[in-house]
């Protein structure tokens, strides 16, 4: 099992809601990762408790990353940042979508593909219509595969 050096999360919790956010928030037990984090992705690092305990958080001020993913599965993808590299492997997890949902057609050469793979992990808007005609706005994490050549 891979030890993860923090995980990438676009939610957090207001007056006990859960509140999207349109920028990437990344939680660590390193304060070095956490600065490292916020020079690459913008923000300041800081410290917060939470029900696991004390840790390091960064709200940042990317909401698209490149990302070496080196694995991906139902429950999430764990990669390393593309502009940090040895920083170590972060973990970004699907809830509360299922991966599949969110990677959509790129899923089957993520889960196929052995070794890593140079993706954008990013939050976009999304919208759809209910049947009574009502469109609902959200955001959602999205992985693109980058299809260039030369990806790691």
């Amino acid at each position: 099992m891979t030890d993860f050096i923090g995980r990438f999360l676009f939610v957090c919790t207001v007056n006990d809601r859960p509140v999207a956010l349109s920028r990437w928030r990344v939680t660590t037990d390193s304060q070095d990762a956490a600065k490292a984090v916020s020079l690459l992705l913008g923000g300041q690092s800081k410290r917060f408790v939470s029900s696991g305990g004390k840790g390091w958080e960064v709200d940042t001020s990317s909401s698209n990353v490149g990302v070496v993913v080196e694995d991906a599965n139902e429950n999430g993808i764990s990669f390393r940042l593309a502009e940090g590299y040895d920083l170590g492997v972060f973990f970004y997890a699907a809830a509360p979508w299922r991966l599949s949902e969110v990677l959509g057609e790129c899923t089957i050469r993520l889960f196929g593909f052995e070794g890593s793979r140079l993706c954008d992990l990013s939050i976009e808007p999304a919208s759809f219509t209910t049947r009574n005609g009502i469109v609902v706005q959200y955001l959602k994490p999205s992985v693109v595969v980058n299809t260039h050549p030369g990806t790691a």
